[in-house]
């Protein structure tokens, strides 16, 4: 294109910089804008739900909660919202999903273990537990006080002590610094290897519980995975169960006092 004293291209070439110019800038807004609106957007979602909960209603509250669920959000605070807008909804077996859930991620908050004893205190099937190996009671009790990643980093911690414990042994200039070095070298190497198991064990935990609750109002237990099987027993909505082993459309399970039978896999939703 020429102008009209003769120059050549130069409106193409004010015009292709200005447009460069211009996405720059916009690209530069988008890098800061879209993260706080992508922040923004589940915070404004869960403002919603909790609005429309404190307003009764329950069922608008757990669609709201349930997309940011869907969505890839979770916490404990999603869960406990939500096993709360369940509970009102008369919902129990979700309620008490939902939970469970927030216990797996903070099992010391006073909230969620009171609003899930209140919510067992609702169900219809009041069996005991059977008493827990207390070897196995003790392991679930500490793998429980932290998260996969802290029980990495104290495992990480005594490894890199005992690595200067050693370190101590090999460069230390007094016979008793060396003693010493050697011996918390030792100590905290062994020592690491208890926050490394919990640590894997935790991570199994959370990927697969192989702990469910029962969502039926009511349903049979079975003695075989076939529904013209006997049945053991007939159990309602949020009894939590040990998951031992599939088969097809069933789960074999294990109740609370240790009595063992079928379901069928969409009764119960894994924790």
């Amino acid at each position: 294109m020429w102008q009209l004293d003769g120059t050549p291209g130069l409106i193409n070439v004010v015009t292709t910089a200005s447009v460069g110019l211009g996405r720059w800038m916009i690209g530069g807004l988008l890098l800061l804008i879209v993260p706080l609106w992508a922040k923004a957007q589940p915070e404004q979602l869960m403002k919603k739900a909790n609005d429309l909960y404190a307003e009764k209603q329950y069922g608008q509250a757990i669609q709201n909660y349930e997309q940011l669920l869907s969505e890839g959000y979770t916490s404990e605070v999603l869960h406990y919202n939500l096993g709360n807008a369940y509970y009102r909804n008369q919902q129990l077996g979700l309620a008490i999903l939902h939970y469970e859930k927030a216990r797996q991620i903070d099992p010391s908050d006073e909230d969620i273990l009171h609003n899930l004893e209140v919510a067992h205190s609702a169900q219809l099937d009041q069996i005991e537990d059977l008493p827990a190996f207390f070897l196995t009671q003790w392991w679930k009790h500490v793998r429980a006080l932290l998260s996969t990643g802290g029980w990495t980093v104290l495992g990480l911690i005594l490894l890199w002590g005992s690595a200067a414990g050693f370190l101590l042994w090999l460069l230390g200039k007094q016979r008793k610094q060396r003693k010493r070095g050697f011996w918390w070298g030792w100590s905290l190497l062994i020592a690491c290897l208890l926050p490394f198991a919990l640590a894997v064990s935790r991570h199994q935990y959370d990927q697969h519980s192989r702990e469910a609750i029962l969502l039926s109002q009511e349903t049979q237990l079975h003695y075989a995975p076939d529904a013209d099987s006997e049945v053991v027993l007939t159990i309602h909505e949020g009894l939590k169960v040990d998951l031992q082993d599939r088969i097809s459309d069933w789960y074999k399970v294990r109740l609370p006092n240790g009595e063992v039978g079928w379901l069928p896999v969409e009764t119960v939703e894994e924790i």
